[in-house]
C-alpha cells in the first residue's frame, strides 16, 4: 500500500519539514502560471496520539432556564500523548459548537504544571473542521498531557453527530404526545459535532462517558452503567449516569441513547443481550432478539474470538425512529432503522424478516470486522464493510439455512455491483478519499456489494478452511488496531503456505492487488478450437473508451463440462495479470458445452464463442437443464444479457434473447432474478413508446407464463421462504407488464383491503402499486391513510414505495412536496423514498420527479439527509431519462446546482455517464431489440394458431 524512497539526509529533512508545514496550515499554496492553486490537506497530523477521553453531556431536549431547547452542555478532557515535540495541537469540532476558550486548560499529567495557550491565536478551519490551539512551550515527546474542553453544542435534526428523534404515543387522554430522543451516529466523521476530538479511525482511545440525564428517561451506550441515578448539585430533576471504560477503538463508534424505550427481555435486571425500541414498537423486536443471540454465537465460532474477549460485557441494539443509515456498529451498542430490526410476523413480508436478520449479522459482524480491527483511513472502507456484507449472508445462512443466502449473495451483490463496477467512472475498492463528502460517498456499492465479491472471491482461492483461519490470525494479530489491504494479504499468504493449498506457491498480494487498487472488472472470452480452449481477458465497460486503462487482472479459473459437471469451486488454474491469453486442453475430444466461473466465485465475466453459447441454449432447453444447476443457470442469464447491453457488443443481443428463452421452462427464483434484473433494463429503456411496451409486455407474459402458472397469485401454507421470495417477485412483473388475471386478483384484492380485510403481506407490493396505478385519487388517499395509521416501520415503507406507483400528476406533485415539509408526516430518512417511488413508479411519472427536482434543488437537498440519499436519487432518476433534451437537462442542471446541494463530483461524473451511455444504448441496440421481440411475438401467435386450429380439427372428426 505504501510505497517508501531511499533519500539522501538533506531530502529527508526538507521533506519532513514540509509535512509539518502541511499538517499545522491545511491549505497550502503552489504558484502554477502565476494562478494560486489551493490543495486542501484534510487529515490530522500523525504527531498527537490521543490515550483516553473522559466525556460529560448534558442533553436538553426541552428549554430549562437559560438553556435553549435542543442544545447540550458538554466537558472533554483527552489524555494526549505527542510523538515528537509540538507547538501546535490540532483536532477536530464541528462548526456550530461553541467552545469556552477561557476554560481550555492544558497540564502535563507527569508534573502537574499547566502549559500556557496562546488564545488569541487559537484557529477554527471550517472547511476541514480543524481546531488548532498554539502553545507558548512545546509539548515533550512521549509525555502524557490533559487537555480538558468545556463546550456548548446542538443537536440537529439532520441524523448525524448527537442528534434528536422523536416518535408520538397517546397519552391517558388518548391524545397524541410527541417524545424525544437524544441519540448519535458519529460515523463517518460526526463525533466532533458531540466533543472535541482526534476523529479519525486511526486515532484509537478509550473512553470513559457521563449523562446527565432526567430522571424519566434511560441511558444506553458502548459499555454497561458503572454508576447510575447519582445526584446532580443544584438539579433536582436530574440524574447522572456513568459507563464502564471502552476498549480502544475509533470515535466514530462511540454512541449513546438516552429516552423513554423498553427493552425486549422485560427484565428489570440488566442483560447482557437486550433489543430497545419506543413502548409501541418495542414487541417487534422479538425476532430480532432470537436471531441475534444465534447469529453472535455463530460469529463467536467463525473467528475463534469471544465478543467477551473483546473487552465488552454486553451487546445492546436500538431500533431508532430517524436513522440516517441502515444501521450502525457501535462498539456494544448497534444502532437500526426501525425497518432494520423489527419485525411483525402478521404484517411484515418474508424478505423484511430476512432483512432484519441480515442487517443484524452484519452488524454484530462489525464488531470484529471494523470494530476489533478497524480500517485505518476511509480509503480502505471495504476492509470494513466488504467483510460485513459478505458475513452477513455467510452467518445468517448458518441459522436460517432455508433461506439459501449464499446462492442469493451472488445475484444480490456481486451481479447488481457489475453495472457500476462498469462504468470507467467507477473507484476501485481501495481509492483516495479526503473530504467528509468523498468519504460518505465511499460508503457505496463499492466498498459493500463488490467488497464482499472480492472477499468471496478470496475465500474459493485460498479455501474455505485456510481462509477462515487466516481470518483468525487477521483478527489476533491486529486487534484493537488498524489495517490496511497488506495486512490481510499478509495473513492469507501465511496460511495458505502452512496448509499448502497449491503444488507451486501462490502470491496472495499480487494475486488481489488489480481487483483491490484498480476499477473495474475483467471478462474472459472461452473459444473452443480443434485441440485447446483459447482463454483471453480484457476489461470489461459498458461504455466504449479508449482512454480508459486497460487492466489486466489474476483471474482465477474454475470450470466444468457436459462430460464432467462438476462444479466445483476451486481454481483450476490462473490467468496471470501479465497475461493477455492462455491455452487449455479440451475437456473432451468431442465439442460440447463448457461453463466457467462456477458459482460466479470469481469476480468477472465469462463470454464463450458462438457455438458454445448455441451448445449452451441447446443444454438448457433439456430436461433437468442438462445438469445445469442453479446459480450457474443464473449466472449464464446475467452474463448474457450483460455482454449484449455493452456497447462494445461482445454478445449479440440475439444470441442472449435465444438462451433466455429457456425461462419458459424454468421456476427457479435465481435464474429469473438475474433475468428481471436485464429484461428491467430493457423495458425501462424501450417502453416509453406505447407500440414498444406493448410488444415487449407480451413477449415477458409468454417469458413467464409456467412461472406464473407454477406459483399462482395466492400463497400456500406450504410455501417456503424461498418460494414466496420468488412470487413476491413474479407477481409484481406480471401485474407491471399487463399480467390479466394479476391485476384482477390485485384490484379485487386491494377492494377487499378497503373494507376491512386484510392483504397478506408478501402479495402487498404487489396488490398496492396494481391498485394505485390502475386507480384513481380516492385509492391513493386511502392507502396515504394507511400510512399514517401504520405502526410497523416496514408497512410504513411499502405504503410510500406503492404511492409513487399513482398516475394522477396532484397527487403526485403534493406527495413530493409533502416529502420536504418541516412538519410532515414523512421522516427526514424517508424523504428520498419518495422520490424515488415516484420517478420508479412509472414511466410516465419520470418527468414529474425531474420536474420537481428542477423546482427545489435548495430544499431537496435540506431534506434527503439519509446516509447518500441525495447521491442515489440523482444517479436513478438519471438512469431514468429517455431522451437526449433531458439528459442535456439534467447536465446543466447539475453544472448549476449540484455544488450548493452537497452532490459531490464522483457522483455527477457517474450520473451523467450512466445516462449517456443508456442513451448510446437506446441508438444502437433499440431497433434490433424490437424486431427480434416482434418476430418472437408473431411466431408465439402463429404456433397457438396453428394448436387450435389443430385441437378444433379433432373436435370436429370426434363428432
Amino acid at each position: 500500500h505504501y510505497i517508501y524512497f531511499q533519500m539522501m539526509k538533506q531530502l529527508m529533512f526538507i521533506s519532513a519539514v514540509l509535512i509539518s508545514l502541511i499538517a499545522a496550515n491545511p491549505v497550502t499554496k503552489n504558484e502554477v502560471n502565476n494562478k494560486t492553486i489551493k490543495a486542501i490537506n484534510y487529515r490530522l497530523p500523525r504527531d498527537i496520539l490521543p490515550e483516553n477521553y473522559k466525556i460529560e453531556l448534558t442533553p436538553y431536549l426541552a428549554k430549562e432556564g437559560a438553556h435553549e431547547q435542543f442544545t447540550f452542555d458538554g466537558k472533554c478532557e483527552i489524555i494526549i500523548v505527542p510523538s515528537v515535540s509540538v507547538t501546535n495541537i490540532i483536532l477536530h469540532k464541528s462548526e456550530d459548537m461553541d467552545i469556552d476558550q477561557s476554560k481550555i486548560n492544558l497540564v502535563n499529567l507527569e508534573s502537574g504544571k499547566p502549559i500556557e495557550i496562546k488564545v488569541a491565536d487559537i484557529h477554527y478551519d471550517s472547511i476541514t473542521e480543524f481546531y488548532s490551539l498554539p502553545l507558548k512551550v512545546p509539548l515533550d515527546k512521549e509525555k502524557r498531557y490533559k487537555i480538558s474542553f468545556q463546550f456548548i453544542g446542538k443537536m440537529n435534526d439532520q441524523m448525524s453527530g448527537f442528534y434528536r428523534s422523536s416518535y408520538t404515543e397517546m397519552d391517558s387522554e388518548n391524545k397524541p404526545v410527541t417524545k424525544w430522543i437524544a441519540t448519535t451516529q458519529f460515523q463517518p466523521t460526526h463525533a466532533r459535532k458531540a466533543f472535541p476530538c482526534f476523529d479519525e479511525p486511526l486515532f484509537k482511545a478509550t473512553f470513559d462517558i457521563s449523562i446527565i440525564r432526567l430522571k424519566c428517561m434511560k441511558t444506553i451506550g458502548n459499555q454497561d452503567h458503572l454508576k447510575v441515578n447519582e445526584t446532580v448539585p443544584g438539579d433536582n430533576n436530574r440524574v447522572k449516569d456513568t459507563f464502564n471504560t471502552t476498549p480502544k477503538m475509533s470515535t466514530y463508534l462511540v454512541a449513546f441513547v438516552v429516552s423513554e424505550f423498553k427493552s425486549v427481555s422485560e427484565k428489570a435486571d440488566r442483560q447482557d443481550f437486550d433489543v430497545w425500541a419506543r413502548p409501541n414498537a418495542y414487541t417487534q423486536g422479538k425476532y430480532s432478539y432470537d436471531i441475534g443471540k444465534k447469529t453472535l454465537h455463530e460469529l463467536e465460532k467463525f473467528t475463534n474470538y469471544s465478543y467477551k474477549d473483546q473487552k465488552m460485557n454486553k451487546m445492546d441494539m436500538v431500533a431508532l425512529p430517524d436513522f440516517s443509515a441502515g444501521a450502525m456498529e457501535n462498539w456494544g451498542l448497534l444502532t437500526f432503522r426501525e425497518t432494520a430490526l423489527l419485525y411483525d410476523e402478521k404484517i411484515s413480508t418474508e424478505l423484511a424478516k430476512q432483512r432484519v436478520a441480515t442487517v443484524v449479522a452484519h452488524e454484530q459482524a462489525h464488531m470484529w470486522f471494523g470494530d476489533l480491527v478497524t480500517c485505518e483511513w476511509w480509503e480502505h472502507t471495504w476492509l470494513n464493510e466488504g467483510f460485513a456484507r459478505y458475513l452477513q449472508y455467510y452467518i445468517t445462512d448458518k441459522v436460517e439455512p432455508q433461506w439459501n443466502l449464499m446462492e442469493q449473495i451472488v445475484v444480490e451483490q456481486q451481479q447488481t455491483v457489475f453495472g457500476i463496477d462498469s462504468l470507467t467512472s467507477a473507484k476501485a475498492l481501495s481509492s483516495h478519499v479526503d473530504s467528509s463528502g468523498s468519504i460518505s460517498a465511499h460508503f457505496d456499492s463499492i466498498s459493500y456489494n463488490k467488497g464482499a465479491s472480492v472477499i468471496r472471491m478470496m475465500e474459493h482461492i485460498v479455501t474455505t478452511a485456510t481462509f477462515q483461519k487466516a481470518l483468525q490470525n487477521y483478527l489476533k494479530n491486529k486487534k484493537f488496531g488498524t489495517v490496511v489491504p497488506s495486512d490481510l494479504f499478509r495473513e492469507m499468504q501465511k496460511q495458505v503456505d502452512a496448509d499448502k493449498v497449491y503444488d507451486d506457491k501462490i502470491d496472495i498480494s499480487q494475486i488481489m492487488k488489480n481487483w483491490v487498487f484498480e476499477n473495474g472488472y475483467p471478462v474472459i472470452t472461452v473459444e473452443q478450437a480443434a485441440d485447446k480452449m483459447v482463454i483471453q481477458q480484457n476489461r470489461f465497460l459498458r461504455h466504449d473508451d479508449d482512454t480508459a486503462p486497460k487492466t489486466q487482472y489474476y483471474i482465477p479459473l474454475s470450470y466444468t463440462s457436459k462430460s464432467e459437471k462438476k462444479f466445483s469451486t476451486k481454481p483450476r488454474v490462473f490467468l496471470k495479470d501479465t497475461e493477455k491469453s492462455i491455452h487449455l486442453p479440451l475437456p473432451n475430444e468431442n465439442y460440447e458445452w463448457v461453463i466457467f466461473n462456477i458459482k460466479g466465485t470469481g469476480y468477472y465475466r465469462v463470454n464463450y464463442d458462438e457455438q458454445t453459447w448455441k451448445l449452451l441454449s441447446d443444454a438448457l432447453r433439456e430436461d433437468n437443464f442438462d445438469g445445469i444447476e442453479t446459480l450457474s443457470r443464473a449466472q449464464l442469464v446475467d452474463d448474457a444479457l450483460s455482454l449484449a447491453r455493452a456497447e462494445h457488443e461482445y454478445l449479440k443481443y440475439e444470441t442472449a434473447l435465444e438462451l433466455i428463452h429457456y425461462l419458459q421452462k424454468e421456476t427457479g427464483y435465481l435464474p429469473w432474478t438475474s433475468a428481471f434484473q436485464g429484461l428491467s433494463y430493457i423495458y425501462k429503456r424501450l417502453c416509453g413508446n406505447d407500440g414498444n411496451r406493448h410488444e415487449i409486455e407480451i413477449y415477458i407474459n409468454n417469458l413467464m407464463k409456467k412461472l406464473y402458472d407454477h406459483l399462482g397469485f395466492h400463497e400456500n401454507e406450504k410455501d417456503n421462504p424461498v418460494t414466496k421470495y420468488s412470487r413476491a417477485q413474479a407477481l409484481s412483473w406480471a401485474c407491471k407488464v399487463g399480467h390479466e388475471d394479476c391485476i384482477k386478483n390485485s384490484q379485487q384484492m386491494f377492494a377487499d383491503f378497503k373494507q376491512n380485510k386484510t392483504v397478506p403481506p408478501n402479495l402487498r407490493p404487489t396488490v398496492y402499486c396494481t391498485a394505485l396505478r390502475h386507480g384513481d385519487g380516492d385509492d391513493f388517499d386511502f392507502l396515504w391513510e394507511k400510512y399514517l395509521e401504520a405502526n410497523v416501520a416496514a408497512e410504513q415503507i411499502l405504503i410510500l414505495n406503492s404511492l409513487g406507483c399513482t398516475k394522477d400528476k396532484n397527487k403526485l406533485e403534493l406527495y413530493l412536496s409533502d416529502s420536504l415539509k418541516d412538519n410532515s408526516s414523512i421522516r427526514k430518512q424517508d424523504a428520498a423514498t419518495v422520490f424515488t417511488s415516484v420517478y420508479s413508479g412509472n414511466p410516465q411519472n419520470v418527468r414529474i420527479a425531474f420536474d420537481f427536482l428542477k423546482n427545489n434543488p435548495k430544499e431537496i437537498a435540506n431534506s434527503y439527509t439519509a446516509m447518500n440519499g441525495l447521491n442515489n436519487a440523482i444517479s436513478g432518476l438519471a438512469s431514468s431519462l429517455t431522451s437526449a433534451d433531458e439528459v442535456k437537462e439534467m447536465e446543466e442542471f447539475l453544472n448549476k446546482h449540484a455544488k450548493e446541494m452537497g452532490i459531490t463530483e464522483e457522483v455527477v461524473k457517474k450520473a451523467l455517464q450512466q445516462a449517456k451511455t443508456d442513451l448510446d444504448w437506446n441508438t444502437k441496440y433499440s431497433a434490433g431489440i424490437m424486431d427480434w421481440i416482434k418476430r418472437t411475438n408473431s411466431s408465439v401467435t402463429l404456433m397457438s394458431s396453428l394448436l387450435l386450429c389443430f385441437i378444433a380439427g379433432l373436435f370436429t372428426q370426434v363428432l
